[in-house]
């Protein structure tokens, strides 16, 4: 019997709990252009992403990576650290061409479909600069503590039905409902652990009323 892996990286480990498979960055990349990177695989992605994140934070689960910290350092001169807990509130954003964590939230370097006409063309977003030069690069994930705290293709759960999601919207406050989409994305994974929710779903909701206006809302496709 083969002995699990101490450590997988970033991309299998997001791979895992998105899709219920172990790809590394490469695969992952294959897998996504064979979906055409469909706004839903891109959701249980980013999905993923943050469940990760959030145990990584609460120091349920360690990850270890290169420290970049300033442009002109060589990655393979780079040191693996054991990042902190508390580097995953500002370094939330995944970048699969090198397994990393940048300054920010979601998903780099996987584009974006835009409607033109008929049909949709992709239109690939850039890594917005900041001032933070940080980051992380090469990153790996603790596999045992992994399996422990999350399942594999949490995504692919049921998913909860629109009765449920308008009751719980129903019964926020008004103070609640103005709270941001990343915040209500992280209350319905802590309501509904055992059921999807896709962000778009969300985002309809979330347009839905008045105190939503003035935000943009997601074209129906």
């Amino acid at each position: 019997m083969q002995n699990k892996p101490t450590f997988i990286s970033l991309s299998e480990a997001l791979s895992w709990i998105a899709f219920g498979q172990q790809d590394k960055k490469e695969e992952l990349i294959k897998y996504l252009v064979k979906k055409n990177y469909s706004e839903d695989c891109k959701d249980k992605l980013n999905n993923a992403l943050e469940s990760l994140l959030s145990k990584a934070r609460g120091a349920l689960i360690t990850l270890e990576g290169k420290e970049i910290t300033s442009k002109t350092t060589v990655t393979n001169n780079a040191l693996t650290i054991k990042i902190s807990s508390t580097a995953f509130k500002d370094f939330a954003a995944f970048s699969i061409t090198d397994d990393g964590l940048y300054y920010g939230n979601g998903l780099l370097w996987l584009p974006e479909s835009i409607k033109v006409g008929k049909d949709y063309k992709f239109k690939y977003q850039q890594i917005e600069q900041h001032k933070h030069t940080t980051h992380y690069v090469d990153v790996d994930v603790n596999f045992s503590q992994l399996t422990k705290e999350l399942q594999p293709g949490r995504q692919s759960l049921l998913a909860l039905s629109d009765a449920e999601l308008k009751n719980w919207w129903g019964n926020l406050s008004e103070e609640e409902k103005c709270l941001s989409e990343e915040v209500h994305k992280m209350m319905l994974i802590e309501n509904f652990p055992n059921n999807h929710i896709a962000r778009t779903r969300l985002r309809e909701i979330r347009n839905s009323v008045p105190q939503q206006r003035g935000r943009t809302k997601v074209a129906k496709k």
